[in-house]
């Protein structure tokens, strides 16, 4: 899925891989995994659009893909205006944002 490094940025997702998404039945979270003690605009978090079964709760743990670990520390839904892949009919829907912060230990 796509990644995102830079702090003022966001991560974007292709009509193809929302009508993956679609079919295999997940949801596309907005996962960002800050450095401990970080700042808003502060450069070492990344964000990234990922298909998952299920939401993680505030506490539980994410493996990345390089072997380090996040604790989820939030998830705030927001609401944003989708367009359908016809690119024509637009919807809107509550989608979730998944805060975590990388484990110092990990």
């Amino acid at each position: 899925m796509a990644h995102n490094y830079d702090p003022d940025g966001a991560a974007e997702i292709s009509k193809a891989q929302l009508e993956a998404a679609r079919a295999l039945r997940l949801r596309v979270v907005n996962l960002m995994c800050d450095l401990p003690n970080a700042k808003v605009g502060d450069f070492g978090a990344v964000s990234a659009l990922v298909l998952m079964p299920f939401l993680p709760r505030v506490g539980e743990q994410i493996q990345l893909q390089n072997g380090k670990r996040c604790t989820v520390t939030k998830v705030i839904w927001g609401i944003v205006d989708q367009a359908e892949p016809d690119g024509e009919t637009t919807f809107t829907i509550a989608t979730p944002n998944v805060y975590a912060v990388l484990d110092a230990d990990k």
